[in-house]
């Protein structure tokens, strides 16, 4: 039955918020909705709360009533919701902490990871998925309805909208629990729900930017590329005898070329005598050496792109309520791993949400980004994760016994392929057993290696050989993955997680070229996904400890920040740095350990006040 709490004297069932704890304090478990203005944490409020057991839900008006009732209710219970990580952050901004929780929406991707870039709809709205459980079609028009409310009631209509968000979860859950069960899924969906709540932490705390010196980045691209491109202009003048444009000043462009167009260097390069089907950068890599100009259009491409992605437009995602920027993390992707950023909705007013996993990897950029005052910035990272997540699996304890004696694994693996002693004064050697290493991660074939190490096909063919020779068992184990990646439609990551990756498109007819991407991805995926799983319970385990030192010192001592790929940020206040950083490691190590069990999984600390690659 539907209730209702709040000033809607229409409403016939409307009661009091005692007389809803009262009721719901019998069920160890309670579906969680909310209705807000809009989708900002910072600067939004909550209109409604939707609660439910198993037989009824109760809409409260967060307007008139205050949510801090519902407190203890709510942290006392399992709470089930589609896509808690948007309620917690409001909940959290109102001073609620969730702790155990039955996300729908996360356990839906979990089931049919694999299914989301397949071109197989399956959808993990709730509307899709209380249909496919269900079979219920929820009308969802009337969401947008709220955004426009201010001191109105709500009608019947808004009323009824918010009871079915929390009417039918407690079926899904319990449906969800049989499919998990079914694939050895329950310790894997546990994980994916705890990390539900990390995530949310660290959209919520957001990280600071200094503007100003990102501005003078910005400043400082643009007159490189004035640069640049002056250049370019005298090496096409002289070498295709293009008529200059008269010009006053010599530090303006003599050509009105536009570099940043296809088409127009497509021309530009057929002229200079070199024929290429397009000018993407791997076509260009391929010619980079065959003239003069190819690194400066190359190097123009790079500049220009930081200029459009981290120049002036991305200080609009400073969101403008807490002075920081807020990412947005989708939890899933295929192989389990986590992805950051979201696009920001036409016409929507939001601070837009960068990928902050995807900032240049060099310090010019990364220290830009600092700890508040009195904080330090703890930042620290499995090394050489999916090497050793190959060798632990693959049981090559020679490669594991070289990692966990500290040994140099590309040299170890060099010298294997070159048959004789290579170290770190062997660069070149040195670094084509490195590139084949954690290409054999991604599933890297003689073409990709071949633009990365500059050589030609033939000679990328052979240093893979050699590789394959050297490594047997790990280059067994990647065939092994693959071949059955495409005879059983899947693959799965080490336990206890067990995380599956479909691939459904195999039922489709397929060419030969796609069935052997297949086969690369089956390969790749246990490693890619076992490093997911490690980094997720440490994440787990770090928001364990953040909510411990904040409790024991009665305010936050330490904020939860980033996650990129093997690596996890925190801010933590300074005089605390170091005993944190070892507690840190020593989290993130016991991680490993439930995956791996000889490998001993080395863990780096960097501290800094700024964040540094």
């Amino acid at each position: 039955m539907l209730y209702f709490c709040g000033p809607n004297n229409l409403f016939s069932n409307n009661i009091s918020a005692n007389y809803i704890i009262e009721n719901l304090n019998k069920s160890p478990i309670l579906g969680l909705d909310l209705e807000t203005k809009g989708r900002d944490p910072h600067r939004k409020k909550i209109l409604s709360l939707q609660l439910s057991d198993e037989n009824d839900q109760y809409v409260i008006d967060i307007r008139h009533v205050d949510i801090l009732k519902f407190k203890e209710l709510i942290e006392s219970k399992k709470i089930i919701g589609h896509n808690l990580k948007f309620d917690y952050k409001f909940l959290r901004k109102a001073g609620i902490i969730l702790q155990d929780i039955h996300d729908t929406f996360i356990t839906e991707m979990l089931i049919y990871s694999g299914y989301i870039t397949s071109g197989i709809k399956i959808g993990y709205g709730l509307d899709k998925v209380t249909e496919r459980y269900c079979g219920v079609k929820l009308e969802k028009e009337t969401r947008g309805e709220f955004f426009n409310l201010t001191s109105e009631p709500f009608s019947q209509k808004q009323i009824e909208y918010g009871a079915n968000d929390v009417k039918y979860l407690h079926t899904i859950r319990d449906k969800q629990i049989k499919t998990l069960q079914k694939y050895n899924l329950e310790y894997c969906s546990n994980l994916e729900n705890n990390v539900v709540l990390a995530l949310a932490d660290m959209e919520y705390n957001g990280v600071y930017l200094n503007a100003e010196k990102w501005k003078k980045i910005a400043i400082a691209n643009k007159h490189k590329l004035k640069e640049l491109e002056i250049e370019m202009d005298k090496i096409l003048e002289k070498e295709l005898n293009l008529p200059g444009l008269l010009s006053l000043f010599s530090d303006e462009r003599s050509l009105s070329l536009d570099y940043t167009s296809p088409k127009q260097m497509l021309d530009i390069v057929r002229k200079l005598g070199i024929f290429i089907f397009d000018t993407s950068e791997r076509e260009l890599l391929k010619i980079r050496n065959q003239h003069e100009f190819i690194p400066k259009l190359l190097e123009h491409r790079k500049i220009a792109k930081k200029i459009s992605t981290y120049g002036d437009t991305f200080l609009r995602s400073i969101n403008p309520a807490t002075g920081r920027v807020h990412t947005d993390f989708r939890q899933i992707v295929d192989t389990g791993r986590i992805a950051s950023g979201r696009k920001a909705n036409k016409g929507d007013k939001n601070p837009s949400m960068p990928n902050m996993q995807n900032i240049p990897r060099e310090n010019l950029y990364r220290n830009c980004f600092e700890a508040r005052e009195g904080f330090v910035w703890v930042s620290e990272d499995y090394a050489q994760q999916e090497l050793v997540i190959m060798g632990e699996a693959a049981k090559d304890w020679d490669f594991i016994d070289t990692y966990n004696t500290g040994g140099d694994l590309h040299c170890y693996v060099g010298s294997l392929m070159f048959e004789r002693t290579i170290t770190k004064e062997d660069s070149d050697l040195r670094n084509q057993a490195k590139t084949i290493n954690f290409g054999k991660a991604y599933g890297m074939g003689p073409p990709k290696l071949a633009d990365e190490l500059e050589i030609s096909l033939e000679k990328a063919t052979e240093l893979i050989d050699k590789h394959t020779k050297a490594m047997p068992k790990i280059s067994a184990w990647i065939k092994k993955n693959g071949n059955k990646a495409v005879k059983e439609y899947y693959s799965v990551t080490l336990p206890p997680s067990n995380r599956r990756r479909w691939y459904p498109n195999l039922l489709k007819g397929l060419s030969k070229q796609e069935i052997e991407a297949i086969r690369r991805q089956g390969g790749n995926s246990p490693v890619q996904g076992t490093g997911a799983d490690i980094c997720k319970e440490a994440l787990v385990g770090v928001r364990e400890l953040v909510n411990k030192y904040n409790k024991e010192y009665k305010s936050n001592v330490a904020y939860l920040l980033l996650t990129v790929h093997d690596q996890i940020d925190v801010e933590v206040r300074e005089d605390l740095k170091n005993q944190f950083a070892a507690e840190q490691q020593e989290i993130m190590q016991k991680a490993a350990k439930k995956y791996l069990k000889k490998a001993k999984m080395r863990v780096d600390i960097t501290i800094n006040k700024i964040w540094t690659k």
